[in-house]
């Protein structure tokens, strides 16, 4: 071993994007040397800032060089302690002594663990002055995703994912959901697209945005890349609150509705006391019978997000205690279980 510093391979860029940077380095000194020189500090004299334009990369990407110490003083000189600007960016010095009229290294590693432009610095004491060396460039996805998805009434969606860099093999790139809301379905792709089937789950509530973390496999096994947020829209989905509806002779049925509400809500303007005719099929429960169909009043009132659809209190008093009510509205459906109970 020849010194501890921070890299892991003779590879100027590292795709480790699921990996803990270490700081080891069992290597020799040849593939040390072939870490290219992106600054040179000199100890007397000439500038302290040195700013280094990096080129573009991508996320999860090590970008590892060296920074090279010129002693051009008449004396030794040493290097104590480094300061780096942020944990994705490691430094540490090859030679803590470099003798007069000596050359010296210090080892940078720099983490792309954010997508966009980014600047990071490492300090040098050096001499009795302070060298900063800043890092300056930007980071692009290895992949990318459309900035919103659209579920249509089915609670379907399609997704385009684009595979920006040629590295990435396709078809070891599989995508999850987090969270319960929604999952994929299906996976196919063409050329640099892979496009996703999703299917969102009912019981769930309507998210704003949905998290969607790819995945790929290796021999060493699965490379976690980036997750991206996906705003979400959904056309024509309608999900109710409370899923059961609980009846009280002389009291108003009340529910809440989420998702698309567009149409409700142009109708809940429209009058001062805006009410709407709300088309039901009664599926009982069980299958123990055929549905019927029926229409109901309700008064529409619209909330912060929401709409809240009173029914007349003598709604549904002779439906059958678990029956499960499908309510139209204006292309959507709400379905929700319905229980008599006693005052």
């Amino acid at each position: 071993m020849l010194f501890a510093a921070a890299l892991l391979c003779e590879s100027r860029s590292l795709r480790a994007a699921n990996e803990t940077p270490r700081l080891i380095f069992d290597g020799t000194e040849e593939e040390f040397s072939r870490l290219p020189i992106l600054a040179k500090v000199e100890a007397i004299g000439g500038k302290v800032v040195h700013r280094v334009k990096l080129s573009k990369g991508f996320e999860g990407e090590d970008q590892i060089f060296r920074v090279q110490i010129v002693n051009n003083g008449d004396t030794d000189v040493s290097i104590k302690k480094l300061v780096s600007s942020c944990g994705c960016t490691l430094a540490q010095p090859k030679d803590r002594e470099i003798p007069e009229g000596g050359v010296g290294y210090v080892l940078v590693r720099l983490l792309r663990s954010r997508v966009g432009g980014f600047e990071e610095a490492v300090t040098i004491p050096l001499a009795g002055r302070e060298h900063q060396g800043i890092f300056e460039g930007t980071t692009v996805r290895r992949i990318s995703g459309p900035p919103e998805v659209e579920f249509d009434s089915k609670g379907t969606a399609s997704l385009k994912i684009s595979v920006i860099d040629p590295e990435i093999d396709i078809a070891a790139l599989s995508f999850v959901v987090a969270g319960n809301h929604a999952k994929v379905v299906d996976k196919h792709s063409e050329a640099e697209t892979v496009t996703l089937e999703l299917s969102w789950n009912r019981r769930t509530r309507f998210a704003e945005s949905l998290l969607l973390v790819p995945k790929l496999q290796s021999a060493d096994g699965d490379a976690h890349l980036i997750p991206m947020t996906i705003r979400t829209r959904f056309s024509g989905m309608v999900r109710v609150v409370p899923t059961s509806l609980y009846i009280r002779e002389g009291v108003p049925p009340r529910i809440f509705l989420f998702g698309d509400l567009s149409e409700l809500t142009s109708k809940s303007s429209n009058a001062d006391d805006p009410r709407l005719d709300v088309h039901c099929t009664i599926l009982p429960q069980g299958g123990q019978g055929p549905p019927r169909q029926c229409v109901v009043s309700a008064k529409i009132k619209a909330l912060k997000g929401v709409v809240s659809l009173t029914f007349d209190k003598e709604a549904f008093s002779d439906v059958a205690s678990g029956s499960v009510v499908s309510a139209e509205l204006y292309g959507s459906s709400a379905r929700f279980s319905v229980y008599p109970i006693d005052s």
